[in-house]
């Protein structure tokens, strides 16, 4: 009688599923570091095209977007004024970031000054 049997060890099995499992998070770190890269470059061609439209509502009006006296603006209250007087003659609608993980700044003294960057996390 020949008790040889064929198949797979305990310990082989366990060998395949580590260097499966380590393959596996060698994807998904580069797929991480891809969609850093795609979401940061949304955020640049964001920021350009805010940037075309501030010069364009420069070019129209004479001075850069900024509330008008008595208008109140609430913590991010920039967006409300970008929104007001920017769309839709300069641009169709603000650049938003659908994961929070970039957040755009707006500065301007009203006059000659402005500008608008974003921050990555």
């Amino acid at each position: 009688m020949n008790l040889k049997k064929k198949g797979f060890t305990v310990i082989e099995m366990m060998m395949v599923i580590a260097v499966l499992s380590l393959l596996s998070s060698i994807v998904l770190i580069s797929l991480r570091k891809a969609e850093d890269k795609a979401i940061e470059a949304v955020a640049k061609a964001n920021v350009h095209h805010m940037k075309k439209a501030l010069e364009m509502f420069y070019i129209t009006n004479g001075y850069y977007p900024y509330p008008d006296s008595g208008e109140e603006t609430s913590e991010g209250g920039w967006s409300e004024v970008l929104t007001f007087k920017l769309t839709p003659e300069h641009i169709p609608k603000l650049p938003t970031d659908p994961k929070n993980r970039i957040i755009y700044t707006y500065e301007s003294n009203g006059f000659d000054y402005y500008d608008f960057y974003y921050t990555f996390e």
